[in-house]
């Protein structure tokens, strides 16, 4: 296994270890689990999951934020897409 964690990821640019710390970090656990629980080649797909489910909560806070309701109030009823499209309504509707 550390041999593989020099091996670049293909399409990715970053290096076995690099990508299963970043996996780790984002599921909350130590990298030799994060190695159990995926294979080398599903780790690419795990790795853009795990962004977009940080990037869905992170517009989620957002508009929580700007709405005046909480996250969970917000993750419960808007998709994504319309997450974003609120967010620039209101962006563009502020002073």
């Amino acid at each position: 296994m550390r041999k593989l964690f020099t091996f670049e990821v293909p399409g990715l640019g970053m290096t076995y270890e690099q990508v299963y710390s970043e996996l780790a970090e984002a599921i909350g656990c130590c990298i030799e689990e994060a190695c159990v629980r995926f294979a080398p080649d599903e780790v690419p797909a795990a790795l853009a999951y795990q962004r977009r489910l940080k990037e869905h909560r992170i517009r989620a806070e957002r508009l929580a934020r700007v709405l005046g309701l909480t996250r969970e109030i917000v993750l419960e009823t808007v998709r994504p897409e319309g997450m974003q499209a609120l967010l620039e309504a209101l962006e563009v509707g502020s002073p």
